[in-house]
Protein backbone atom coordinates (compact mmCIF):
# COMPACT_ATOMS: atom_id res chain seq x y z
CA UNK A 1 0.00 0.00 0.00
CA UNK A 2 2.74 2.47 0.94
CA UNK A 3 4.52 2.17 -2.42
CA UNK A 4 1.37 2.68 -4.51
CA UNK A 5 -0.35 5.38 -2.41
CA UNK A 6 -0.20 8.95 -3.70
CA UNK A 7 0.58 10.04 -0.15
CA UNK A 8 1.83 7.20 2.07
CA UNK A 9 1.46 9.45 5.15
CA UNK A 10 -2.32 9.33 4.60
CA UNK A 11 -2.29 5.58 5.33
CA UNK A 12 -2.99 4.37 8.87
CA UNK A 13 -0.42 1.57 8.40
CA UNK A 14 2.41 4.00 7.49
CA UNK A 15 4.20 6.23 10.00
CA UNK A 16 7.26 7.08 7.90
CA UNK A 17 8.35 10.16 6.06
CA UNK A 18 8.54 10.51 2.29
CA UNK A 19 9.62 7.47 0.28
CA UNK A 20 12.73 7.20 -1.87
CA UNK A 21 11.70 8.67 -5.27
CA UNK A 22 12.75 5.40 -6.98
CA UNK A 23 9.62 3.81 -5.50
CA UNK A 24 7.56 6.06 -7.81
CA UNK A 25 8.76 4.07 -10.86
CA UNK A 26 7.45 0.75 -9.49
CA UNK A 27 4.24 -0.36 -11.19
CA UNK A 28 4.07 -3.96 -9.90
CA UNK A 29 5.64 -5.75 -6.93
CA UNK A 30 5.85 -9.44 -6.05
CA UNK A 31 7.32 -10.45 -2.69
CA UNK A 32 9.36 -13.63 -3.08
CA UNK A 33 8.34 -14.94 0.34
CA UNK A 34 11.65 -14.34 1.99
CA UNK A 35 12.92 -11.97 4.65
CA UNK A 36 15.63 -11.70 7.28
CA UNK A 37 15.34 -9.94 10.62
CA UNK A 38 18.21 -7.43 10.65
CA UNK A 39 17.52 -5.73 13.97
CA UNK A 40 15.06 -5.81 16.89
CA UNK A 41 14.83 -3.23 19.66
CA UNK A 42 12.23 -2.15 22.19
CA UNK A 43 11.77 1.43 23.37
CA UNK A 44 8.98 2.54 25.71
CA UNK A 45 6.83 -0.54 24.93
CA UNK A 46 7.27 -0.03 21.17
CA UNK A 47 8.89 -2.99 19.42
CA UNK A 48 10.87 -1.95 16.32
CA UNK A 49 12.07 -4.48 13.73
CA UNK A 50 14.09 -3.96 10.58
CA UNK A 51 13.37 -6.65 8.00
CA UNK A 52 15.31 -7.18 4.78
CA UNK A 53 12.82 -8.31 2.15
CA UNK A 54 13.27 -9.45 -1.47
CA UNK A 55 11.02 -8.52 -4.37
CA UNK A 56 10.58 -8.88 -8.12
CA UNK A 57 9.56 -5.40 -9.26
CA UNK A 58 8.46 -3.98 -12.59
CA UNK A 59 9.42 -0.36 -13.13
CA UNK A 60 8.25 2.19 -15.69
CA UNK A 61 11.43 4.06 -16.60
CA UNK A 62 10.96 6.60 -19.39
CA UNK A 63 8.08 4.63 -20.88
CA UNK A 64 9.93 1.30 -20.84
CA UNK A 65 9.14 -1.56 -18.47
CA UNK A 66 12.18 -2.87 -16.62
CA UNK A 67 12.18 -5.93 -14.34
CA UNK A 68 14.38 -5.68 -11.24
CA UNK A 69 15.18 -7.94 -8.33
CA UNK A 70 15.18 -5.59 -5.36
CA UNK A 71 15.89 -5.71 -1.66
CA UNK A 72 13.77 -3.44 0.51
CA UNK A 73 14.66 -2.86 4.15
CA UNK A 74 11.39 -2.28 5.98
CA UNK A 75 11.23 -0.94 9.53
CA UNK A 76 8.00 -1.89 11.31
CA UNK A 77 6.80 -1.18 14.83
CA UNK A 78 4.07 -2.21 17.24
CA UNK A 79 3.00 -1.13 20.72
CA UNK A 80 3.51 -4.34 22.71
CA UNK A 81 1.85 -2.95 25.86
CA UNK A 82 -1.56 -3.58 24.24
CA UNK A 83 -3.06 -7.04 23.79
CA UNK A 84 -3.40 -8.00 20.14
CA UNK A 85 -7.01 -8.26 18.98
CA UNK A 86 -7.80 -11.72 17.55
CA UNK A 87 -8.95 -11.49 13.94
CA UNK A 88 -7.70 -7.91 13.51
CA UNK A 89 -8.65 -6.33 10.19
CA UNK A 90 -7.61 -2.84 9.11
CA UNK A 91 -10.92 -2.56 7.23
CA UNK A 92 -12.90 -2.94 10.46
CA UNK A 93 -11.10 -1.43 13.45
CA UNK A 94 -12.68 -0.34 16.71
CA UNK A 95 -12.06 3.16 18.02
CA UNK A 96 -10.09 3.07 21.27
CA UNK A 97 -12.27 5.89 22.63
CA UNK A 98 -15.91 5.20 21.65
CA UNK A 99 -15.70 1.61 20.31
CA UNK A 100 -17.15 2.58 16.92
CA UNK A 101 -16.14 0.37 13.99
CA UNK A 102 -14.70 1.93 10.84
CA UNK A 103 -12.40 1.24 7.87
CA UNK A 104 -8.93 2.50 8.80
CA UNK A 105 -7.25 1.83 5.46
CA UNK A 106 -7.14 5.56 4.77
CA UNK A 107 -8.84 7.07 7.83
CA UNK A 108 -6.76 8.31 10.75
CA UNK A 109 -9.77 9.64 12.65
CA UNK A 110 -12.86 7.89 14.05
CA UNK A 111 -15.88 9.17 12.08
CA UNK A 112 -18.07 8.98 15.22
CA UNK A 113 -16.05 10.77 17.92
CA UNK A 114 -13.18 12.30 15.88
CA UNK A 115 -10.49 10.53 17.99
CA UNK A 116 -7.22 10.00 16.12
CA UNK A 117 -6.62 6.30 15.48
CA UNK A 118 -3.16 4.82 16.04
CA UNK A 119 -2.92 1.39 14.40
CA UNK A 120 0.35 0.50 16.19
CA UNK A 121 -1.80 -0.24 19.26
CA UNK A 122 -3.51 -3.04 17.31
CA UNK A 123 -1.02 -4.21 14.71
CA UNK A 124 2.27 -3.48 12.94
CA UNK A 125 2.89 -0.19 11.12
CA UNK A 126 5.63 0.73 8.66
CA UNK A 127 8.09 3.32 9.94
CA UNK A 128 10.53 3.33 7.04
CA UNK A 129 11.31 1.68 3.71
CA UNK A 130 14.74 1.73 2.09
CA UNK A 131 15.10 0.50 -1.49
CA UNK A 132 18.36 -1.47 -1.89
CA UNK A 133 19.20 -2.37 -5.48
Amino acid sequence: MAVFAKDPASLTAYKGTTLDPRFEDIIEMTHISSFVVKQIREENHILHMILRTWWINYNDINGKIKKTGDCIDVTISKDVSHTETPGFSITSVNCHNCGGSFDAVRQHTCPYCQTEYHMEQDNWVIEDMQLIR
